[in-house]
């Protein structure tokens, strides 16, 4: 038989000495995005960008910067045609800052057939009074409010005043109508178990620590975006609230101890301003530790405890902060202890991988109604069922933090930083996030953790700098290869300092017959991130 031909270690690339080189040479210049001679800079690399009509990588990759034209090309590929979407990430301190434009009452001009937003490569025609839609090619009349002449080379005269027509990322102030609410800044919500293990494991002392390093600076100012307010509870197999008005002496503490039917038991003071309250704040976070220092309750809550901050928050939104340490087996929404060590390699170790009911998944599903996102810091000490309870931070667009055996002189490092990048990172909630694309494509599928009540829209409750979205595009026909494929990713949103924004990233890219330049423009960082997800 004929021996199959070695393949030389010496030729494969070092990754290591690539990620080197890459950077080396932006090191040494900017990215201009609308530029197409040069590949994209490694996801690892750091760039400085500037927006020529593109948006930035940091918001927007794909798997390939050239697209296949067909599907059979794709296929011989074995590439995944994906992209991946990172709507609200930070910019580097010397990139130009996202531009804001306020169309007034009339809100976005958009295409009237697909309703796709107005972008830099929509092309103007007969005269500056029509527009031609880059996604579906629809014809549109230009409104006379909007209207410009066009100079000799077919271009607007006011294109240096219309930066929605010169970058790839915009920001658009809107009116009423895109409104489900009136907007307002977010609220932080802090949820703090107080059973025996909180106690016990030093989690309840390292997070009353970390709560107040996060919120407040040196000299006392709030971290929080401008108008954003906290509130606090805690709860073992009842639920506390408490009334932080500044006006008080000293924090008042509520029991509900009918957690089957939970309210909320006062109407002020739940929600306050860390500045005014800071003080009053601190002093019942200190008391705390000593307060439920013989607590011998172990079975905390945590159904209720979402309930009731949903109602707290049903009308404005924001984040609700969730510290757990044991398997909720009390209240609603209690679960069982299914961990079974001989399901392990079977079958049927998979159901051990889904959640017990639908309980936590319905109860998350109301929450993105209220546009309020759940982050989960568990720290258990046996089976706490992930799986179950990771539902509600999936489906509101948070996340799970996890801590096995909490040890605070171990873990308090760790878990302080990760509070205070929760609470001071850029956030947006009560979103709804659509991804369109030009004629010839489809987006198929969409991976992250969101909500959808349909095959287009994605809800969410909550999104930061921080959370990145994949999104499987396929063809609907094919391609020509002498016209570019466009993509655009439009997100709705409340800002944590509460305006209503719609967030728009634009991209163009190439399209190809030949095998080789999909490779040579496929990046492999963004092609594994899209398969993990």
């Amino acid at each position: 038989p004929v021996s199959k031909p070695r393949i030389d270690p010496d030729q494969i690339p070092s990754p290591v000495a690539v990620q080197l080189a890459d950077q080396k040479e932006w090191d040494q210049k900017p990215f201009v995005t609308s530029l197409r001679t040069c590949t994209t800079p490694l996801a690892s690399s750091d760039f400085m960008a500037i927006d020529g009509g593109n948006c930035n990588p940091r918001f927007f990759r794909m798997t390939t910067y050239n697209l296949p034209n067909t599907d059979d090309l794709l296929n011989t590929s074995q590439l995944p045609m994906g992209l991946v979407i990172q709507p609200l990430a930070q910019l580097r301190a010397d990139e130009a800052p996202i531009e804001t434009v306020d169309f007034g009452d009339a809100g976005p001009a958009r295409c009237r057939r697909c309703h796709a937003y107005i972008n830099p490569y929509m092309i103007f025609t007969n005269g500056g009074q029509r527009f031609v839609c880059n996604m579906c090619l629809f014809e549109n009349e230009v409104e006379p409010g909007y209207f410009c002449n066009l100079d000799m080379n077919g271009r607007r005269c006011d294109l240096d005043q219309r930066p929605e027509l010169r970058s790839g990322t915009i920001e658009f102030a809107v009116p009423k109508e895109y409104w489900n609410k009136t907007p307002m800044a977010a609220a932080y919500v802090f949820a703090i178990d107080v059973s025996w293990n909180a106690i016990q494991s030093g989690m309840l002392q390292q997070c009353v620590t970390g709560i107040k390093n996060a919120l407040w600076d040196a000299n006392g100012v709030s971290k929080l975006a401008p108008g954003a307010q906290i509130g606090f509870l805690t709860f073992d197999k009842n639920v506390h609230f408490y009334n932080l008005s500044p006006g008080l002496e000293q924090a008042q503490m509520m029991v509900v101890p009918d957690v089957s039917d939970v309210f909320v038991p006062l109407s002020e003071g739940f929600i306050v301003n860390p500045e005014k309250s800071q003080i009053i704040v601190e002093s019942m976070l200190d008391m705390l530790p000593q307060l439920f220092a013989e607590n011998k309750t172990t079975e905390p809550v945590i159904g209720a405890v979402v309930q009731a901050v949903r109602m707290a928050l049903e009308n404005r939104g924001g984040k609700l902060i969730l510290f757990q340490t044991a398997l909720p087996t009390f209240g609603p929404g209690a679960l069982r202890h299914r961990e079974d060590s001989k399901l392990y390699g079977t079958d049927k170790e998979k159901t051990l991988y889904a959640a017990q009911d639908d309980f936590y998944k319905k109860l998350a599903e109301s929450c993105v109604d209220a546009g309020l996102s759940i982050d989960l810091f568990l720290f258990p000490n046996a089976y706490v069922d992930v799986a179950t309870l990771g539902c509600l931070s999936s489906i509101t667009g948070g996340e799970t933090h996890m801590f096995v055996n909490f040890n605070a002189a171990r873990d308090g490092v760790k878990l302080m930083g990760d509070i205070g990048r929760i609470v001071t990172r850029p956030f947006g909630f009560n979103g709804l996030m659509r991804v369109r694309c030009s004629t010839g494509l489809r987006i198929a599928e969409h991976f992250g953790n969101f909500h959808m009540r349909n095959s287009t829209d994605l809800e969410l409750a909550g999104i930061d700098s921080e959370k990145a979205f994949g999104v499987l595009v396929k063809h609907d026909g094919k391609l020509d290869e002498k016209t570019e494929a466009s993509f655009q990713v439009a997100l709705l949103y409340t800002t944590a300092d509460g305006r209503r924004r719609v967030r728009v990233h634009n991209f163009s890219t190439p399209v190809t017959t030949l095998l080789g330049n999909v490779f040579r423009w496929a990046d492999m960082d963004t092609t594994i991130n899209f398969l993990s997800k």
